[in-house]
């Protein structure tokens, strides 16, 4: 499974909810926000985390066959 996390900020009084990065170790994602606000400081920011196979379809073991 790969993992990575999508930062995104919303500013007051607006209900767009914009994308300002990715980034692929949970350790990153709290400094990175930190960054963010000291650029954006009147903007709320929040994270969400996204899980991926690592397989593509089609490999692995077909049932029709057994």
């Amino acid at each position: 499974m790969n993992t990575h996390y999508n930062i995104f900020k919303t500013s007051p009084g607006d209900s767009v909810i914009t994308t300002m990065g990715r980034v692929y170790s949970y350790d990153e994602v709290q400094p990175t926000i930190e960054t963010f606000k000291t650029v954006h400081p009147e903007c709320e920011f929040h994270y969400e985390v996204i899980t991926t196979s690592g397989v593509k379809s089609g490999f692995g073991r077909d049932p029709d066959l057994h």
